[in-house]
C-alpha cells in the first residue's frame, strides 16, 4: 500500500471539506452547431419599432452533466430576456462529466430586418381541428432569422413549446410563410426574431 506525503494528504482533506461551490468549476463551451440550429434572438417584433443597433451581451451559463444550460446569468444594453432563452437552448461542452460555467461576450450585429405584419396577416396559424375539438390551448414562442434575397425565415424554430406537439406544428407551418423587410439581402448574421403565438378557445 503506497503512502502519500502529509503534504498531499491534507490538500486532499481539505478539498474533500470544501462544499462544492467553493471548487472552481470546470470550463465549458457552447457547440457551435447548436447556435446554429437555435441562432442568438433579440426579441419580440414590432410593428415600426426601429431596428436595434449593434450591441455586446455578456453570458455567464451553468451548465449540467448533460450538458445543458440549468441557469443563465445575462448583462446587455438591451432586453436580456432574449438572449437567456437563446442560451438555454444551446448545448454545452465541458470539461470533465459533471457540468461546469460557460462565459462568453456575443456580439449582435446590427439588425437590418423587421417582420412583415401584412404576410403574417395573410398567413396566419390554423389551429389544428382535433387539438381544437380537445380543448387544447397553449401559446408557441417561434423564433424567426431571415435569410436570402426573398427575406423569407429561412430557420423557423420553437424557441419555447406550447406543450403541444401539434400547436408547435401549426406554427412553424405558419411561421415558414412569413417574410421580412430588410435593407437588402442578408446571411446567418441577422439576429433571429421571438414571435409569441397563442392559441385560445375564445
Amino acid at each position: 500500500m503506497s503512502i502519500l506525503p502529509r503534504g498531499h494528504l491534507v490538500a486532499l482533506l481539505s478539498a474533500a471539506l470544501l462544499p462544492a461551490s467553493a471548487m472552481a468549476a470546470a470550463t465549458c463551451e457552447v457547440i457551435p452547431d447548436s447556435m446554429t440550429e437555435f441562432p442568438a434572438s433579440v426579441g419580440k417584433p414590432e410593428y415600426r419599432k426601429e431596428l436595434l443597433p449593434a450591441h455586446d451581451v455578456r453570458l455567464t451559463v451553468t451548465v449540467g452533466a448533460d450538458g445543458r444550460a440549468t441557469e443563465v446569468a445575462v448583462e446587455s444594453s438591451e432586453d436580456p430576456e432574449p438572449a437567456r432563452r437563446s442560451a438555454l437552448l444551446w448545448r454545452y461542452q465541458c470539461q470533465g462529466k459533471q457540468g461546469g460555467v460557460a462565459e462568453w461576450v456575443l456580439h449582435h450585429p446590427a439588425q437590418q430586418c423587421q417582420l412583415n405584419i401584412t404576410s403574417k396577416n395573410y398567413n396566419p396559424p390554423r389551429y389544428p381541428p382535433k387539438t381544437f375539438r380537445a380543448g387544447v390551448q397553449g401559446q408557441v414562442l417561434l423564433g424567426l432569422q431571415p435569410q436570402g434575397d426573398r427575406q423569407l425565415a429561412r430557420k423557423v424554430y420553437i424557441a419555447k413549446s406550447s406543450g403541444s406537439e401539434a400547436l408547435d406544428q401549426a406554427a412553424l407551418e405558419a411561421g415558414r410563410k412569413w417574410s421580412f423587410d430588410c435593407s437588402g439581402p442578408v446571411d446567418g448574421t441577422e439576429p433571429a426574431q421571438d414571435v409569441p403565438i397563442t392559441f385560445a378557445l375564445n
